[in-house]
């Protein structure tokens, strides 16, 4: 029938195969019976219902074969899935009983606009505690501004108020005071709300040396911390002198649930772990006191005698206008990803050796990678495209939709008659959009029973993996260039194969002071139209990121890559 034979997307598509049906057969019936077919409904339902399976078959035809070929040849050369991206948000932590440390594993849940509940975790483990901000401000322009999240004694909220201050006709400067446990600011999360995503407030923050101040509030060497990216985008601060004391989390779901920079990464502060003889109390810095007294309220001066943690951090020279870019100061925050660590046992004798990767009967949850899959015998499952483990080890690869396991061989004959699975999943563009106080619900005990949690900041930066037609172009970027860019063009295709959505790219060599010496730097700039970002903000700081992620892990050794990613008005 014609409905075979048509080569337009149009006579491919259900209702045109039913209608081709129809007319054929009231053709077939005019030629045999010499008269018109009466019009039947069940007929006409057989008609609809064939339609739409062979429509189905010309759907796989044209992409479900195509991506099956396509992840084989990725799997069969152990090249990356394209993969989702989780939404983000920032959760702030309350009703603390006590310190505790929480896993980067804790389970939040929250509603999505349309009431589908939807999973976080958080992007790092950090330690809960009953610390308080006891005063916060920024002195610029000379005068002093109280920043919103200070808390005096009492409950009572800290004034938003300008006061003069002599000491901050200089440079511009943030001041922090905390009220704290025995733990000093050990592990603590500190979201700085910094407005707009990539703000001068931010950059400025980042560049900037933190310090904990003496207990004669006075900054010294010892307690000059810097920053430095960590999972999500946060920043981990660290002491000059000594080494990085942020704990880790097991070796598996930390690099599995490392999914790179979120929109939100660059608002959060995470302290190290604050040694003894450092975890100095006393008073505010003496040229400040003058302004924090006209600040504070009547009744709440005694403060200042208080043995409280300052913590000051110096802003780099002609920023400005920092005290309008700051809108708050939160404790016990850090950012959470769309992440969920789920686990499931597959019984090969009732399920067999594929298993659809449909969590909860949704088709539209994407698989971000495995953390693990171990066997019956308790042997770790490898890749299928490992050629160094033995011929009889278990073996998994993702295939599109399914996952494949190939039992492994347990002494003698026998095989494995069940593997339990373990994998991290996200909803892409599905959980954004929520807004903030949606999350509250804590699925995993911890130790403070009290224990209350919210998001401070709605969710955005989720996106799906990309389609067929960018996955074709990133296998060809990888066959040209071997996963390795020397040349331009190199760059060039690497760039455009990583985001579709990248329509020019320019490499400039250029060298840098690292350090005490100078380092060559492949300068890639990217121009990606704004109309083609869903969220403008989100979404060029992630490519920008991820993509001089991406590139420096295949540049040459020695040369170090920057990647600057422009939005145009197009």
């Amino acid at each position: 029938m014609s409905a075979g034979t048509g080569s337009s997307e149009r006579s491919r598509r259900p209702d045109e195969i039913a209608m081709a049906l129809r007319s054929d057969f009231a053709a077939e019936f005019q030629r045999q019976f010499d008269r018109t077919a009466t019009p039947d409904p069940v007929l006409a339902t057989m008609f609809q219902a064939l339609a739409v399976q062979i429509g189905r078959v010309y759907r796989e035809a044209d992409d479900v074969f195509p991506w099956q070929v396509l992840d084989d040849l990725m799997a069969g050369l152990a090249m990356p899935r394209p993969e989702a991206t989780p939404a983000q948000t920032i959760v702030a932590f309350s009703n603390i009983d006590k310190r505790e440390r929480i896993s980067g594993q804790l389970r939040l849940q929250g509603k999505s606009p349309r009431g589908e509940p939807m999973f976080f975790i958080p992007d790092a483990s950090i330690e809960l505690s009953p610390t308080s901000l006891a005063f916060a401000a920024v002195a610029e322009d000379g005068r002093l501004r109280a920043l919103p999240g200070a808390t005096l004694p009492g409950g009572v909220p800290l004034p938003p108020v300008s006061v003069p201050c002599s000491a901050a006709s200089g440079h511009s400067a943030l001041l922090l005071a905390f009220e704290g446990d025995r733990g000093h600011l050990s592990g603590l999360g500190l979201r700085v709300d910094t407005g707009v995503i990539g703000s001068a407030a931010a950059v400025a923050l980042a560049r900037s040396p933190w310090y904990v101040l003496n207990t004669e509030g006075i900054a010294t060497e010892a307690g000059v911390m810097r920053g430095s990216r960590g999972p999500g985008g946060m920043h981990y601060l660290e002491f000059d002198d000594i080494a990085a004391q942020h704990p880790a989390e097991p070796a598996a779901v930390f690099a599995a649930s490392e999914v790179g920079t979120g929109p939100y990464g660059e608002q959060v502060w995470l302290f190290p772990v604050i040694p003894a003889e450092r975890q100095w109390r006393g008073a505010p810095p003496a040229r400040f006191v003058s302004a924090i007294e006209s600040i504070l309220p009547d009744g709440h001066h005694a403060m200042l005698e208080s043995e409280l943690v300052w913590v000051y951090v110096p802003l780099p020279a002609g920023v400005s206008k920092i005290a309008t870019m700051l809108n708050s100061v939160t404790p016990n925050a850090v950012t959470a990803s769309n992440l969920e660590l789920a686990e499931e046992r597959v019984s090969f004798s009732l399920s067999g050796t594929a298993v659809a990767l449909r969590p909860e009967g949704q088709g539209d949850r994407y698989l971000m990678r495995l953390v693990s899959v171990s066997g019956e015998s308790g042997s770790a499952y490898v890749p299928d495209s490992d050629l160094e483990a033995g011929a009889g080890a278990g073996r998994v690869r993702v295939r599109g939709k399914l996952l494949e396991l190939r039992p492994a061989q347990r002494t003698g004959s026998r095989y494995d008659g069940w593997a339990k699975v373990r994998m991290l999943l996200c909803d892409g563009p599905r959980a954004n959009g929520i807004e903030p106080n949606e999350i509250r619900t804590i699925l995993d005990r911890t130790g403070n029973v009290t224990l209350q949690v919210h998001n401070i900041a709605s969710s955005r930066g989720g996106a799906s993996p990309p389609d067929f037609s960018m996955a074709r172009l990133r296998f060809a970027e990888l066959l040209r260039t071997r996963e390795r860019v020397v040349t331009v063009s190199d760059f060039e295709i690497a760039a455009r194969a990583y985001d579709s959505r990248i329509e020019s790219v320019m490499v400039d060599a250029i060298a840098e002071t690292t350090g005490r010496a100078l380092q060559p730097v492949d300068l890639v700039r990217a121009v990606v139209s704004r109309s083609k970002l869903s969220d403008p903000d989100a979404d060029r700081l992630r490519i920008e990121q991820g993509l001089q992620r991406y590139l420096s892990q295949r540049g040459v050794i020695g040369r170090a890559v920057r990647v600057q990613l422009e939005v145009e008005d197009r």
